[in-house]
């Protein structure tokens, strides 16, 4: 989990918290008296989150990790935000309520022939990143993950979290002898 502190709508700060504070859910920090606007982002490492010090809001970024020719479709992410007041004395508490920030989308294939060797998932047409307020940005590119392939029962089940969008791709690519094969469906919101 990470705090991303902005004061005059600069980013001042970011915080990682201990697994001990995201255990307690509470943690202590010690800010200057004035005007906070705190956002919390949970499941994002260095190499998905795109913010500096000194950058303004709209230029934080949460982004998918590159995985070969696709995004990896693995990410998590959750954020939520609120002000703070910080005076001179006493406690000052905030609360942030965090909210899903990407889509699930699970797909179960069956009857799938024996010939079949191997099956993967790939939805085309997803933003591969969006602003922590929730702009869309970024080229639509491919988010992916293999799935699960029971040859012997001749199901597979693959599950992808992303950036919502307007309407998608959903490629199934197989194996079939050496050749690799592939089937859309076509997903709108």
């Amino acid at each position: 989990l990470r705090l991303l502190i902005f004061d005059s709508g600069r980013l001042g700060q970011i915080i990682n918290l201990s697994t001990t504070e995201m255990n307690v859910g509470t943690a202590t920090l010690s800010l200057m008296p004035g005007e906070y606007q705190l956002w919390a982002v949970a499941n994002a490492t260095e190499s998905n989150i795109d913010a500096s010090l000194g950058c303004e809001l709209s230029d934080v970024k949460l982004k998918f990790a590159k995985s070969g020719d696709f995004y990896s479709g693995t990410s998590d992410f959750w954020t939520g935000t609120t002000t703070l007041s910080v005076t001179s004395g006493g406690v000052n508490r905030a609360t942030v309520a965090l909210e899903r920030r990407v889509a699930k989308v699970k797909v179960t294939v069956s009857d799938i022939p024996e010939e079949v060797q191997n099956i993967y998932m790939r939805v085309a047409g997803t933003p591969t990143n969006v602003t922590i307020t929730g702009t869309k940005q970024g080229t639509k590119s491919d988010v992916g993950a293999e799935m699960n392939f029971n040859a012997i029962e001749g199901v597979a089940l693959g599950e992808v979290l992303l950036f919502p969008a307007e309407s998608a791709d959903l490629n199934i690519y197989y194996e079939i002898g050496g050749v690799i094969r592939m089937g859309t469906i076509r997903i709108d919101t």
